[in-house]
């Protein structure tokens, strides 16, 4: 059932890293590395064949595509983004390597309709996308009503606030300077994972059922690219808030490269992958 009735949230869209072929790209990679905390999470909350689900901020599709995997042809996977043409995409991609079992539409989060196609759902999911929100409470409390009795909420996302390196230099701590400040300017937490279980409170959804936390400690060189990837999508934003400047981010690049150089063994810790979710009663 469709409706063109909407449910205004305080929300601004103001995704930080842009959208940009290098950004798809580095999203695409960020979603291979959290695969594995993704399966753990959704075999945890017991997906099965034959379920219908939805992927609130689906992005490039890669959570569609396992999601899809574990539902098979007789489930279905619904995604909704703003960026309609990544999502598109994604969903040509889809149905052309796995099956029909998906769907997709262009939905911004501030104006989400009351009613969505395919909707209640045995299993709503969000993935980083929580992150990137001004009023998360607003959009949880909105996102539960289209879970059935018995279905799931399901959201994952980051606290930011673990990634550094061992030993710490100059370079790293100016990534999470940088970071960090852009994200504070513009209202949005970059702790949100470990404030999620909270927020369901906030929103009336209740304490969650469970939670899980996933974190990674890798060689520097392996995180490297990554790092670099975020800091170059998150730079027009900080450029323009003024957290940093051209000539302070020149010498981070260098120096971070300089880094990835140097014989010194270096770890890098990942942000923690913390999720959250809660069976509705009935």
């Amino acid at each position: 059932m469709t409706s063109t009735t909407s449910m205004t949230i305080d929300i601004q869209d103001q995704y930080l890293l842009g959208r940009t072929s290098a950004e798809y790209q580095r999203l695409r990679a960020q979603a291979l590395l959290w695969e594995v905390s993704t399966v753990r999470a959704l075999q945890a909350i017991g997906i099965q064949e034959g379920m219908n689900c939805l992927e609130v901020g689906s992005g490039p599709g890669e959570v569609m595509r396992l999601l899809g995997t574990m539902v098979g042809p007789e489930g279905h996977v619904t995604g909704i983004d703003i960026d309609e043409r990544l999502g598109e995409e994604s969903l040509h991609i889809l149905k052309t390597t796995i099956g029909p079992q998906f769907s997709f539409q262009a939905l911004d989060l501030e104006t989400l309709p009351t009613h969505l196609p395919n909707a209640p759902y045995d299993l709503v999911y969000a993935r980083l996308t929580m992150i990137h929100l001004n009023n998360p409470v607003a959009v949880l409390r909105h996102l539960w009503s289209f879970v059935k009795p018995g279905g799931t909420l399901l959201i994952q996302d980051y606290d930011m606030s673990y990634v550094h390196t061992y030993p710490p230099t100059w370079a790293t701590d100016e990534f999470e300077r940088v970071l960090f400040q852009t994200f504070d300017i513009s209202g949005k937490d970059y702790r949100m994972g470990s404030r999620m279980p909270g927020l369901f409170v906030e929103a009336g959804i209740g304490a969650p059922t469970n939670t899980d936390i996933y974190g990674l400690i890798e060689p520097f060189q392996k995180i490297y690219p990554m790092l670099v990837a975020v800091y170059r999508s998150l730079l027009p934003a900080a450029l323009k808030m003024g957290v940093t400047t051209e000539q302070q981010s020149n010498r981070f690049l260098t120096e971070l490269a300089e880094q990835a150089q140097n014989r010194t063994y270096y770890t890098g810790s990942w942000p923690l992958m913390i999720a959250t979710w809660k069976q509705k009663v009935g």
